[in-house]
């Protein structure tokens, strides 16, 4: 009977382990550039900035 115990324990341990892996292999890793200094380019406001950080954070999606 204990035996019985075990291996269903060991079994869902592994498949939690498995989907665990499984899971983090699936987020790609991501990347960001940082330019400091007067650039030309496109800018972004700083309330714009801020907001769409919180955003990201309420969300979930923050790096």
């Amino acid at each position: 009977m204990k035996l019985r115990y075990l291996i269903s324990t060991g079994v869902a341990a592994a498949l939690v382990a498995a989907g665990t892996l499984a899971a983090n292999a699936a987020t790609p890793a991501t990347t960001a550039t940082i330019s400091i200094g007067a650039g030309s380019g496109a800018s972004l406001a700083d309330p714009f900035t801020g907001f769409s950080f919180e955003a990201n954070v309420l969300a979930g999606t923050a790096p």
